[in-house]
């Protein structure tokens, strides 16, 4: 069994985050290795961030997956 999900980002809870750090979004995509324009993707739902980008969040912020994620979606398909 497989489970997909979709996760999307408290955007509230993560400005509160990196405001607390005098981080902006361009230094986040910094330290994990991707564009500021991929962030701006990911906060506005355009596209669904993944277990990599996720990893790689919470270990710059050093948060809590709760802090910062919500799932959206979750799928049980059977192959």
């Amino acid at each position: 069994m497989v489970y997909k999900i979709k996760v999307g980002i408290k955007k509230n809870n993560l400005i509160n985050i990196l405001a607390r750090k005098n981080w902006n979004f361009t230094e986040l995509a910094r330290r994990i290795g991707y564009s500021s324009s991929m962030i701006t993707l990911y906060l506005n739902g355009e596209r669904i961030p993944t277990a990599k980008v996720r990893r790689r969040m919470l270990d710059a912020l050093g948060c809590e997956w709760d802090d910062i994620f919500y799932i959206i979606e979750s799928d049980k398909s059977q192959f």
